[in-house]
């Protein structure tokens, strides 16, 4: 559902599903840092905020 959101633009909604999935230990988080579909959102701080929630290494 994260994905749907945010390519139909709907950034809010799309996070909504990203905790969710964070939530639920969804296994297609693996995708998280490699899917282009999620670009858009890499700059926010919700999306940074959910990576050090699942243990993913910053990126310098």
């Amino acid at each position: 559902m994260a994905m749907i959101h945010t390519g139909l633009g709907n950034t809010d909604q799309a996070f909504h599903w990203l905790e969710k999935a964070v939530d639920e230990h969804s296994y297609l988080l693996i995708y998280l840092n490699v899917d282009p579909i999620l670009d858009s959102l890499r700059g926010d701080k919700r999306f940074k905020r959910i990576k050090k929630k699942m243990g993913f290494a910053e990126e310098s």
